[in-house]
C-alpha cells in the first residue's frame, strides 16, 4: 500500500511539473506574440509602403519586373536591420499599363495611406498623363528610366536617369569620335520616342561634318509593324554603304531588328541606347528564336549605352548583385540596380527626418522625403549608392554619367574606352588636351577619354590570419588587359602591410592592339580595409589597389568579367571555395566575395596638380578583392533568424523566473531538482539571446571599444553561468542528499571548497580563453599555494574527506558501542566532519579522528539486533562435564536479559592448572543491549556459581579442604565427583 501511495505521490509530482512547463510555454508564445505585434513587426499596422508602379503587363513586363524586384531587395535589407524606427517596411505594387483614369485612381488611393514614395514608370506618357495626380497628393516620385527631356513634369518627380536626346548626343560623340564610324545609318520608330533619340544623334554626327547616310523609319502604332521591320532590315542588306546602325527604337522592336539582322548575315556594327541594354531586351530576343539556337550570336558585339555596369561597379552594387543573384538566380540589370538605388534615396529621405519616424504623420513624412530630395540639388549634399555619389541638377535629374557596354555574347562588359565628366571647375588646358585626343566635347561639357583596364585577381592561398595583427599572409595572381602605350601595372597595394611592386610577369601576351599581363604576387595585406557592412567577429581578408600616378580621367580599372569567369552562376566565392584558397584547418570560412571597382582618394602630398582652390580633386580608379570571413564553428546566428533571438529570450527569462518561484514554492528535494534543469535549459537560452542581441545592436551604434567590452563580458558569462550551474548541481545533487542521508549538516568549509573549486575552473578558463593568456605560470603558482596550504591541513582534508566518506557509508551510528582498533569500548556520542566521539564505561570520552577510524578495524557491537557474550566459568575437574553444562545451560536460560532465540550454549573448552586441574567452560548468552554488557557478566557469574553450588559442585579442590565449602560426604550421591581409579 504504501509503495502504491509512494508511486501515486511521484506521478502526481511529476503531472504538476509538466502543467508547469506547459504554463511556460503557453506564457511564452503569449509574450512573444505581444512582442511581436506592439515593439517588433507590427504586422498588422505596417509602418509605411514604398510603391513600384510600372508596366506589370504587356511588352515592357519584364521591366516592370525588375522595378519590383530591386526594391523588394531594398525593403528585404532594411527589414532584416530592424526597419525603420523599429517598423517595418511594406511594398505596393501598381501596372501602370491600363487605362490612365485607372491608374491615377489606384495612385489617390495609394496616397490616401500610408505610402510614402514610389518608383516607378517607364514611359514618357505614362509620367506626363499621371504627373498631376502626383503633385495633388504631394508623393514623391523618382522615375529610374531614361525620360524624354521634354518629359519630367513640375511637382514632386525626381528621375535618376540621364535624358534620352542627352544619351543619343553621347553615343552619337562616342560612335563617331571613340569608334570611329564615320558611316552611320539610323533605323527609327516615328513616334516621339523614336524621335527623341534620332534627332539628337543626326544632328551631333552633322555636328561634326558627318552626314547620316540611311534614316529608315517604321510606325510602331501599326496593328503588326514586323513587316516594315523586314523591308528595312531587306533594304539595309542592299546597302553596303549603311555602315554602323543605330537603333531609336523600343525594346521588343529593337529585339526584332537585331534577330532579322543577324538572321540576314549583315555585319553592321550595331550601336544603341540603354532600352537595348536590360533583362527586357535579352528575354525579347530570346523568345523569337527556335529553341536551340545559338543567342550569344546575336547580341554579340552590340554595343549600347547604360547607366550602371557591374565590372566598373562599386561594392555596394556587388553586394547588390550577389543578393540578387541568391534570390532570383539570375543577375540583374541596371533596372533593377536603379530602382533599389531610388528605394535606397526614398528611405535616406525618410531618415533625414530623424530617428523618430515612426510617430510622424505620413503627410510630414512626404514633405521631409521632398526637402531631402530638393536638398540634393546642393553641391555637397550627394547621397552614396551603388552608382556612386548621386545628386540632382535644377531639372531635378540626377547627373549621371552615360557608359558604354559591350555585349560578349550575351554578357555585357565594359567598353575598352569610356568617356569620363570633367568637373566645372579646375585649371585645365582643355583645348591641349583635346589636341591631344585626350578630351572630347560632349553635350557641351568637356569629357576626359578614358583607358579601361581589364583587372582580375585569382586568390591562389592564405597561409596565415592573425586577428592580433590585423593581417593575412596571401597569395594571388593579378592580370590586365588593356590597348595602349601606358603601365597599369605601376600600382599601390593600398592595404600592405609592406610596398609590393610588380615587376617580372609570369604571362605576357600581344594580340594585335590588346596587352595582356600577369603577376604573381606575395605578401601580409591588412584585414578590414573597406566600410563592408559585416556582423560582429567577421573580418573582411583581400587587396585594394590602384594606380601610383593615373587617376580616374586617365585610367579606370574594372573587373575582367569574362577573365573570371563571373558572367554565368558561378561566382567570386564559388571560385574561392572550390580552389580552398582559404585553408579549412586554420578555423575560418568564407562567407561572401566579390570584386568591385570604386573610387579612392589620396591626399595630395603637395603635387601643385592638386593643390589649390582651382584643381581637381585626386581621384583614382581602385580594385578590390574583398572576402567576408568569419571563424568556422557553430554560432547561434548561423541557425537562429536575428529576429528570432527575442522570443528566445522571452522564454530564457520566465524559465529563469519559474525556476526562482519552484524553489520558493517548496523546498523539497524533487522541486529542486526541477527547477535546477529548469536553469539548465533557461540560463543557456537567456545568455544566447541576450548576447547576440546586445552585439547585434552594439555592432551598428557603438564604437569598436565598447563593443570588445561587450563581447569580453560575454564570454565571461560562458564561464560563470555554466559554473554557477554546476554549483548548483553540487548543492542539489550532493551535498542536499547527503543530509538526508546521514541527518547531520555539511560543514561550510565543505560546501565552500567545492564552490570554490568550481569557480576557480571558471577563472582559469577566462584567463586561457577570453583574455587569451597562458595559464601555466599561474597554475604552477596555484599549485604550489594549494600543495603548501595542503600540507598544512592535510590532516585536517583527511579528516573531513574521512568523515562524508563515514557518513555515506555508515559503519556505525550514534549510540552505537564500538572498539575502534586497540582503544577501549564505548559508546559513540557523536560523530562531526572532523572527529568521532566515543564515551568509555569509565566515563570519560576519546576524540579519535575520522581519518584513524578510517583505516582501523571497527567492532559495531550494535550491528545487529543482538550481540552473543561469552562467559568463562572454571569448575573443579573431578565433575562431570555433561551435568555442569547442563546446569550452566538451565541457569542461563532463566536470566532475564538473554535473548530466548538464539538459545544460550555452554562448551567445554578444556583443562587447565589453576591451583589444581580445573575444567574450563564458556557460556554464550545473546542480549539485544550491550551497554549492560559488564552487569550481564556478573550476573551471569552470580547465578551461575550459586546454582552450581546449590547442587554441589565446585570452582577447584582447593575450596573443599580449606573448608569454605560442604564437606564432599554432604554432598547428594547423585551429585559426587567422580571417583579416581
Amino acid at each position: 500500500m504504501s509503495a502504491g501511495s509512494a508511486g501515486g505521490a511521484g506521478q502526481s509530482k511529476r503531472q504538476r511539473f509538466f502543467l508547469i512547463l506547459l504554463a511556460l510555454i503557453i506564457l511564452s508564445l503569449v509574450a512573444s506574440l505581444i512582442i511581436r505585434e506592439t515593439v517588433l513587426e507590427q504586422e498588422a499596422e505596417v509602418f509605411s509602403k514604398l510603391a513600384v508602379v510600372g508596366p506589370m503587363s504587356g511588352p515592357d513586363s519584364r521591366i516592370g519586373q525588375s522595378l519590383r524586384q530591386g526594391t523588394e531587395i531594398y525593403i528585404d535589407q532594411i527589414n532584416d536591420k530592424g526597419g525603420l524606427d523599429g517598423r517595418r517596411l511594406a511594398l505596393d505594387v501598381i501596372d501602370d499599363s491600363g487605362a490612365t483614369d485607372a491608374v491615377a485612381q489606384r495612385i489617390r488611393d495609394m496616397a490616401k495611406g500610408d505610402t510614402l514614395g514610389a518608383v516607378g514608370h517607364w514611359r514618357d506618357d505614362r509620367v506626363r498623363a499621371l504627373a498631376p495626380t502626383y503633385a495633388e497628393s504631394g508623393l514623391p516620385l523618382i522615375v529610374p528610366a531614361a525620360l524624354s527631356e521634354q518629359v519630367l513634369p513640375e511637382g514632386p518627380i525626381f528621375g535618376t536617369m540621364f535624358g534620352r536626346e542627352q544619351e543619343a548626343r553621347f553615343l552619337a560623340n562616342y560612335a563617331r569620335n571613340v569608334l570611329g564610324h564615320k558611316l552611320m545609318s539610323i533605323i527609327q520608330d516615328v513616334d516621339e520616342y523614336g524621335t527623341s533619340l534620332a534627332e539628337p544623334f543626326e544632328a551631333t554626327y552633322r555636328r561634326f561634318g558627318t552626314a547620316i547616310r540611311y534614316n529608315w523609319l517604321f510606325d510602331s502604332s501599326a496593328t503588326d509593324p514586323m513587316p516594315q521591320l523586314k523591308r528595312i532590315v531587306e533594304e539595309l542588306s542592299e546597302r553596303k554603304d549603311a555602315g554602323a546602325l543605330f537603333l531609336a527604337v523600343r525594346g521588343e522592336h529593337g529585339a526584332a531588328l537585331v534577330r532579322m539582322i543577324r538572321d540576314a548575315r549583315l555585319k553592321n556594327v550595331i550601336v544603341a541606347h540603354s532600352a537595348l541594354s536590360t533583362q527586357n531586351f535579352m528575354e525579347a530576343v530570346s523568345a523569337g528564336l527556335p529553341s536551340g539556337a545559338d543567342k550569344a550570336r546575336y547580341t554579340d558585339g552590340i554595343m549600347v549605352s547604360t547607366p550602371l555596369l557591374l565590372d566598373t561597379a562599386n561594392e555596394q552594387a556587388q553586394a547588390f548583385a550577389t543578393r540578387y543573384r541568391d534570390r532570383y538566380g539570375a543577375p540583374p540589370d541596371w533596372v533593377a540596380a536603379y530602382a533599389y538605388e531610388a528605394a535606397h534615396l526614398l528611405v535616406s529621405g525618410l531618415k533625414s527626418g530623424g530617428e523618430e519616424v515612426a510617430s510622424k504623420a505620413v503627410k510630414d513624412l512626404r514633405k521631409t522625403v521632398l526637402s531631402f530630395l530638393e536638398d540634393m540639388k546642393i553641391e555637397g549634399n550627394e547621397v552614396g549608392g551603388i552608382a556612386g555619389s548621386r545628386g540632382f541638377g535644377e531639372d531635378r535629374r540626377s547627373r549621371t554619367p552615360v557608359l558604354i557596354g559591350a555585349y560578349n555574347g550575351l554578357d555585357m562588359v565594359s567598353a575598352l574606352t569610356q568617356l569620363q565628366p570633367i568637373t566645372s571647375y579646375g585649371r585645365t588646358n582643355y583645348i591641349g588636351e583635346l589636341r591631344k585626343g585626350k578630351v572630347l566635347y560632349v553635350n557641351d561639357r568637356f569629357m576626359y577619354r578614358t583607358n579601361v583596364v581589364y583587372t582580375g585577381i585569382d586568390l591562389k592561398d592564405v597561409s596565415e590570419i592573425s586577428i592580433e595583427e590585423n593581417a593575412a599572409q596571401m597569395e594571388f595572381v593579378i592580370w590586365f588587359r588593356y590597348r595602349g602605350k601606358f603601365e597599369p601595372n605601376d600600382v599601390e597595394f593600398t592595404n600592405a602591410v609592406e610596398p609590393i611592386e610588380l615587376k617580372e610577369p609570369i604571362d605576357e601576351q600581344q594580340i594585335g592592339d590588346m596587352t595582356y599581363r600577369a603577376y604573381q604576387v606575395s605578401g601580409k595585406f591588412l584585414l578590414n580595409f573597406t566600410e563592408t557592412d559585416r556582423f560582429y567577429g567577421s573580418h573582411v581578408l583581400g587587396v585594394s589597389l590602384s594606380h601610383r600616378k593615373l587617376n580616374r580621367n586617365n585610367l579606370l580599372y574594372v573587373v575582367d568579367v569574362l577573365g573570371m569567369n563571373l558572367q554565368g552562376e558561378d561566382s567570386v566565392l564559388d571560385q574561392i571555395t572550390r580552389r580552398q584558397a582559404i585553408n579549412p584547418n586554420m578555423g575560418w570560412v568564407s562567407e561572401r566575395a566579390w570584386l568591385s571597382q570604386d573610387i579612392s582618394r589620396r591626399g595630395t602630398l603637395g603635387d601643385p596638380a592638386y593643390v589649390g582652390y582651382t584643381t581637381n580633386a585626386p581621384e583614382f580608379s581602385r580594385i578590390d578583392l574583398g572576402v567576408l570571413i568569419k571563424r568556422g564553428e557553430v554560432q547561434a546566428r548561423d541557425f537562429v533568424p536575428a529576429e528570432y533571438f527575442v522570443y528566445v529570450g522571452v522564454f530564457g527569462l520566465l524559465g529563469s523566473v519559474f525556476a526562482v518561484w519552484m524553489d520558493r514554492k517548496s523546498k523539497r528535494r524533487f522541486w529542486f531538482v526541477q527547477s535546477w534543469f529548469l536553469r539548465l535549459i533557461s540560463w543557456p537560452l537567456l545568455l544566447t539571446a541576450a548576447g547576440n542581441l546586445a552585439l547585434q545592436n552594439a555592432f551598428h551604434r557603438l564604437d569598436g571599444y565598447y563593443i570588445d567590452i561587450i563581447v569580453m563580458a560575454y564570454d565571461m558569462l560562458w564561464w560563470i553561468v555554466p559554473a554557477r550551474i554546476a554549483a548548483l548541481a553540487l548543492e542539489r545533487f550532493i551535498w542536499l542528499p547527503l543530509e538526508e542521508h546521514t541527518g547531520r549538516t555539511i560543514p561550510n568549509v565543505v560546501r565552500v571548497f567545492g564552490s570554490v573549486t568550481l569557480y576557480s575552473l571558471a577563472v582559469f578558463g577566462i584567463i586561457a580563453f577570453v583574455f587569451d593568456q597562458k595559464v601555466t605560470s599561474l597554475l604552477a603558482t596555484s599549485g604550489l599555494l594549494a600543495m603548501i596550504v595542503g600540507l598544512a591541513i592535510q590532516a585536517n582534508i583527511s579528516n573531513i574527506f574521512s568523515g562524508i566518506v563515514l557518513n555515506i557509508e555508515r559503519p556505525f551510528a550514534v549510540g552505537d558501542w564500538v572498539q575502534i582498533g586497540e582503544m577501549e569500548e564505548g559508546r559513540i556520542i557523536d560523530i562531526t566532519w572532523r572527529t568521532t566521539r566515543v564515551q568509555t564505561r569509565a566515563g570519560y570520552v576519546i576524540s579519535v579522528p575520522n581519518g584513524q577510524v578510517s583505516e582501523a578495524g571497527v567492532h559495531n557491537f550494535d550491528s545487529g539486533p543482538v550481540v552473543r557474550l561469552e562467559i568463562e566459568v572454571e569448575v573443579d575437574a573431578r565433575y562431570n562435564h555433561d551435568v555442569t553444562d547442563d546446569i550452566m545451560t538451565r541457569t542461563a536460560e532463566k536470566l532475564p536479559y538473554v535473548v530466548k532465540d538464539p538459545q544460550p550454549e555452554v562448551r567445554f573448552t578444556g583443562m587447565k592448572w589453576n591451583l589444581g586441574w580445573v575444567a574450563t567452560y564458556e557460556v554464550q548468552i545473546w542480549i539485544e543491549d550491550y551497554g549492560i554488557r559488564e552487569e550481564v557478566v556478573e550476573g551471569v557469574h552470580v547465578t551461575v556459581w550459586d546454582e552450581l553450588i546449590a547442587n554441589g559442585i565446585y570452582p577447584s579442590p582447593d575450596t573443599l579442604e580449606k573448608g569454605f565449602l560442604p564437606k564432599f560426604e554432604d554432598l547428594k550421591p547423585d551429585n559426587r565427583p567422580v571417583e579416581e581409579h
